[in-house]
């Protein structure tokens, strides 16, 4: 006879009055949801949309406005066309505020007239030398605060001339978060990038070859703000070197058009920008943000940690060093471009 365990007699009992209470709770709660699932519904659907819309980027907006109100669509897309620049709980929260003082009809549709940004910067970050079509690419990670990528920079770049057209050289920038000011400096080349790209060469040269000046102890005591006007004076003097058809004082003003956040003192956001770079004159960075989110979502699915790193065709050399010579260099690249 098989063995069975059997129930304790308080079990017993008290299953008893738990089957027997349900349908009085289910009673009971029954006439609360169905109060409260109107109440809800515009609440949960957006916060939703939001969330969906921060993950992929590519959802469809849910105006939350009366039909034909193409003004305030416009104005809910462009809100949440900037999902990947804000959190999902503030986008979250305005898509809640729009729902409820809007509560007339939720449309899942994009307005026709309404083109919304790529995930991308229209402008690809970095600097290219050579001949792209030589079916070897050099790519070299580099950070104008970093002492070994500026002791390499200045062994390869003058050997980027003989083998450009065997190699093209990638100069990729690498934001490290332990200099404060490395941010801030790639915007400056950034900047200089879009506005002067015939002077972008110049300026890697010039920045490199003066970055002792903005390294860490040197600038410790500057503010952001400072840092920026040092930074586009210096910018401004070297295009001017290059372009001398340009005022340095409009230069410099151009430049930091884009390094000062629009909602600082000083800010003026350029509207260009909005093109390029997928800004808005209401965020709360600069105009080049977007660009150096790019930048260093790149460097992350790279795998680069240290600078400077080196690619040959996508492939990591982790023979080279920065302490190279000319000799290795030159070695190294002429076997390579075979």
């Amino acid at each position: 006879m098989a063995w069975q365990m059997k129930s304790p007699p308080w079990y017993t009992a008290h299953r008893a009055v738990l089957i027997a209470f349900l349908p009085c709770a289910a009673a009971f709660l029954s006439p609360l949801v169905s109060l409260a699932a109107p109440l809800a519904a515009p609440l949960a659907a957006p916060l939703g949309h939001a969330v969906s819309a921060n993950a992929n980027f590519r959802c469809r907006v849910r105006c939350s406005v009366a039909e034909g109100d193409q003004d305030h669509a416009r104005a809910l897309f462009t809100e949440i066309s900037a999902s990947d620049r804000r959190s999902v709980l503030r986008l979250g929260g305005s898509a809640i505020i729009n729902s409820v003082v809007f509560p007339a009809i939720a449309v899942e549709k994009m307005p026709s007239n309404i083109v919304r940004a790529a995930n991308f910067p229209r402008l690809s970050p970095g600097f290219k030398v050579g001949n792209a079509a030589s079916g070897v690419i050099c790519e070299c990670f580099v950070d104008f605060c970093c002492p070994y990528s500026r002791k390499m920079f200045k062994v390869l770049w003058p050997m980027t001339s003989e083998f450009g057209s065997r190699i093209q050289f990638v100069f990729h920038n690498v934001i490290q978060p332990w200099h404060h000011q490395s941010l801030w400096l790639h915007e400056s080349v950034f900047a200089v990038k879009f506005l002067y790209p015939e002077a972008e060469s110049s300026y890697w040269m010039a920045l490199f070859a003066e970055s002792p000046k903005y390294y860490d102890a040197e600038i410790y005591s500057l503010t952001r703000a400072e840092f920026y006007d040092k930074i586009a004076e210096f910018g401004a003097d070297v295009i001017v070197g290059d372009r001398s058809d340009l005022k340095r004082n409009d230069v410099k003003t151009r430049i930091l058009q884009y390094l000062i956040p629009p909602t600082q003192i000083g800010g003026n956001f350029p509207e260009e920008a909005s093109v390029t770079f997928g800004s808005r004159a209401g965020d709360d960075e600069n105009a080049l943000f977007p660009m150096t989110r790019q930048v260093v979502k790149f460097q992350r699915k790279r795998g680069v940690h240290v600078t400077p790193t080196v690619f040959f065709n996508g492939i990591e050399q982790m023979q080279i060093s920065s302490s190279w010579s000319k000799d290795e260099w030159y070695a190294f690249l002429n076997e390579s471009s075979l």
